[in-house]
């Protein structure tokens, strides 16, 4: 009977019914599934409106202690009234990962809806830091897939803030910069779930994020000014910095070198010097080469060399001489 009289009462006396705890309270702890659906039908034409933007967040607070059901139900009142997220994230440091689940699980759900801002990263990174909290990793996760040059940029930036580079010439900021940059979370709040993030990437595709220019530019940054004892928890984390820059100076390296060949012949060839230089080199391996030899002289020293060969002469045959004396009657 209550769910049928709900529009009326809404309708009717809006100053009280409209974002009353109590209320509320009753109606999602006697409500089924059908007549839950019903009032949702009704949010949706127009016809019904149950909660307001001003008393959403002491709303959300005091539902923390409602009956998981109870709370799912009032989830779906919230989103029928399509109140943006920024109208649930202050709620977000008060809840706890291993408390209020159905906050933070439809929290997440109304995450995956939106694209990475610096607004909403802020109201992420602000929380802690806590083993087994998978919040803010589920939500930086999914971003990567969708959104990672933009989500690297906004990430690099709060680093940069946090950990700006310092130089001897540099003014002293404005008091209004240092209280908008101590609205930010801390720089150690943000390298925990940098850090974290990290520890939940299995594949090497899935670390590009880290590989990104402004993130290698921030990490970098955020490594000189961070004291020793947060280099040392980091570590891994800065050793993505790192490992980039062994990569980089070899190819650096082998850039420069042919930059300079290409440097050396264009000023060759600008001066004339160029072709000079082709000659010389032609004209040295001309002269290791040996002279050919014709084929008219190669003939000819055959010959001679046939000439000088002397043939041997033949023996003279020796005549019979009659012996002296003989007769010869």
């Amino acid at each position: 009977m209550l769910c049928y009289l709900l529009p009326d009462v809404y309708i009717e006396f809006p100053n009280v019914a409209l974002g009353n705890v109590q209320l509320l309270h009753l109606v999602v702890s006697t409500v089924d599934s059908l007549q839950l659906q019903d009032l949702i039908c009704q949010i949706l034409q127009g016809h019904l409106k149950m909660l307001k933007k001003d008393s959403l967040f002491s709303l959300l607070s005091a539902s923390l202690n409602w009956e998981t059901f109870e709370q799912y139900c009032l989830w779906q009142l919230i989103f029928a009234h399509d109140f943006p997220i920024e109208n649930v994230l202050p709620i977000l440091p008060k809840l706890q990962f291993h408390d209020h689940a159905e906050a933070l699980t439809c929290i997440l759900l109304m995450l995956k809806k939106e694209k990475p801002t610096q607004e909403l990263l802020k109201q992420l990174l602000a929380r802690q830091n806590i083993d087994g909290d998978h919040f803010v990793v589920a939500a930086l996760r999914y971003w990567c897939r969708e959104y990672e040059e933009q989500l690297g940029d906004l990430l690099a930036t709060f680093l940069c803030t946090r950990y700006p580079a310092t130089s001897p010439n540099k003014r002293k900021r404005s008091n209004a910069r240092n209280n908008q940059i101590s609205s930010f979370p801390t720089g150690e709040q943000v390298l925990g779930h940098l850090d974290q993030l990290r520890q939940h990437c299995i594949s090497a595709s899935e670390l590009q994020l880290y590989q990104l220019e402004g993130m290698q530019k921030a990490l970098q940054q955020a490594q000189a000014a961070s004291s020793d004892s947060l280099r040392k928890s980091y570590g891994d984390l800065f050793a993505l910095a790192e490992v980039s820059d062994e990569q980089e100076q070899p190819q650096l390296q082998s850039i420069t070198s042919k930059r300079h060949v290409q440097a050396s012949l264009s000023t060759l060839s600008n001066k004339g010097g160029f072709r000079r230089a082709v000659s010389n080199i032609k004209d040295r391996a001309s002269l290791k080469r040996a002279p050919p030899r014709e084929k008219n002289t190669e003939s000819s020293d055959q010959s001679s060399e046939d000439e000088e060969v002397v043939k041997p002469k033949q023996a003279k045959r020796r005549k019979k001489v009659n012996a002296v004396g003989s007769d010869s009657d």
